[in-house]
């Protein structure tokens, strides 16, 4: 595919062309959504895509890592998931790509074994897509 076409597709789906293409791939731990995204990464190269883990951009910008994060309070948490879909954003806008990136909808709590979101308003701005692997 080139850019031309995977500009024109996205531009079919009726996305706004000022707008960066970021397509979400999200579905809870363990259903596949980093080897979907190293799958998706090799069978369409790096020309046109750039392939983000959600939990490598988060370990990348908040002091500390991932282990750090881990650490945080929600509220703190959602601020640090709201700064790397910003930044991804901000990277597919800057490169001209469209951005693919895995992220977490929910998570199943430990104390009450009821899921709970951890998506952000930011997210639901970003995307232009969003794919649930179940």
């Amino acid at each position: 595919m080139t850019s031309t076409s995977a500009i024109s597709l996205a531009n079919r789906v009726g996305h706004d062309p000022s707008k960066p293409t970021v397509i979400g791939l999200y579905g809870l731990p363990a259903t596949g959504k980093s080897t979907v995204l190293e799958g998706l990464g090799n069978k369409l190269g790096e020309t046109e895509f750039a392939f983000f883990e959600g939990s490598d951009v988060i370990s990348y910008l908040v002091p500390g890592g991932l282990k750090a994060f881990q650490k945080l309070e929600d509220p703190e948490k959602k601020k640090w998931r709201a700064e790397a879909i910003t930044h991804i954003k901000n990277e597919a806008a800057a490169s001209g790509k469209i951005a693919v990136v895995t992220g977490h909808f929910m998570f199943w709590s430990k104390e009450d074994s009821a899921p709970y979101a951890v998506y952000t308003p930011v997210d639901l701005e970003t995307f232009t897509q969003i794919i649930y692997l179940p």
